[in-house]
């Protein structure tokens, strides 16, 4: 199953004001892409049951890492779901030092996915100058591998189950949030 069609399904068991929460924080082209895997999954009749969506997607060969592409390729081409399991219990510095390495395309919406008080201190270890060239390369290798190891399900992302399912991550953090955030 494909990454696109894997996080339509994710996204069409979620409530729609989440829905819209999430592609808002997705480029352009991802979003399309995501609209038209959830348009197709309507189409069809799925369920938006979300113990189905955890048994579909139990089911579901990971995506191939690709092949043949650097890590800081391999990087860039991970979702902010898959790099927040990678990062979430990483210490405020190490992320800091991962997002500036440059400026990823998941690198906001994965900072959006951390608690308030840890974001203020990840943007703060922020301002501090950028990690060591070798620092920088050897965080790059070591998500890298991690990242890959994760999609073909042979190793952990973080801690326990809840680094085995990015998604479940990503569901739990905005199953909560639209509510905390009515009175804001």
């Amino acid at each position: 199953m494909s990454g696109y069609r894997r996080a339509a399904v994710a996204l069409h068991g979620v409530s729609p004001k989440d829905r819209a929460y999430i592609l808002d924080a997705l480029p352009g082209s991802d979003q399309t892409a995501l609209l038209a895997c959830l348009a197709e999954l309507d189409e069809l009749g799925f369920a938006k049951d979300p113990a189905s969506l955890e048994e579909a997607l139990a089911g579901a060969p990971p995506a191939p890492a690709v092949a043949g592409l650097g890590p800081t390729e391999r990087l860039a081409r991970a979702t902010s779901a898959q790099m927040f399991a990678l990062l979430e219990d990483e210490p405020g510095v190490l992320v800091a030092q991962v997002l500036g390495v440059q400026r990823w395309v998941w690198g906001e919406p994965c900072l959006a996915l951390f608690p308030a008080a840890r974001q203020e201190k990840i943007r703060a270890a922020l301002a501090a100058p950028v990690a060591a060239p070798a620092r920088a390369a050897f965080l790059v290798t070591a998500l890298a591998a991690r990242l890959d190891r994760a999609a073909q399900g042979s190793g952990t992302a973080g801690s326990g189950t809840r680094a085995a399912s990015g998604l479940r991550a990503l569901r739990e953090r905005f199953g909560a949030r639209p509510e905390s955030m009515r009175n804001t």
